[in-house]
């Protein structure tokens, strides 16, 4: 089992770059994700996972709520200042955002 805030890491594995604090009380973590992310989905075990076909990374926060129809979103989440997925493929970008008190990710290729 992951610990809060941190993805399983299997062949590639992607460190956040930068951790950039931002207006609003937002910190914006940029890293990288294999592949397009494709969906999101909570569950209510605290994990969370990011699809790409028949590709799933999964991770733990220690709670999270899905925006309706968005890419974006957001629950309680513990950063570590790591954040490592499981993949084989070209790399895209993403970014984890967390405005006080929360956690986000928006996903998205480059």
């Amino acid at each position: 089992m992951p610990t809060a805030g941190s993805w399983t890491c299997g062949g590639v594995c992607a460190a956040l770059t930068a951790i950039e604090p931002t207006e609003g009380g937002q910190v914006w973590f940029s890293g990288s994700f294999p592949n397009e992310i494709e969906g999101v989905t909570f569950r209510g075990d605290g994990t969370v996972e990011l699809r790409n076909g028949s590709n799933v990374y999964s991770g733990l926060l220690s709670a999270a709520v899905e925006s309706p129809g968005s890419l974006d979103v957001y629950g309680t989440m513990q950063l570590d200042g790591l954040l490592t997925v499981s993949g084989n493929a070209a790399l895209h970008s993403a970014t984890v955002s967390s405005p006080a008190g929360t956690g986000g990710i928006a996903v998205g290729g480059s």
